[in-house]
């Protein structure tokens, strides 16, 4: 299943909510590596996409010129 980027920011937000809350040190920091966790998720995600759209877009430009070239 794969989860919209906006989830893992979400995600991040709502642990670094749950860091400000705590009292202890050790559950605070438990907290912010969640949050930076989520963050570095959602970017490498959102870099794995639009990776994705790119060579999804030179194929159509390959094929769009192979057919021009085949007189297609």
């Amino acid at each position: 299943m794969t989860q919209p980027t906006e989830n893992y920011f979400e995600l991040a937000e709502a642990a670094r909510a749950a860091a400000a809350e705590q009292v202890l040190d050790n559950v605070r920091q438990k907290h912010l590596t969640a949050a930076l966790t989520w963050d570095a998720l959602a970017l490498g995600k959102r870099k794995m996409d639009a990776l994705r759209l790119r060579r999804l877009l030179e194929r159509e430009q390959s094929s769009m010129v192979s057919l021009e070239r085949d007189g297609g």
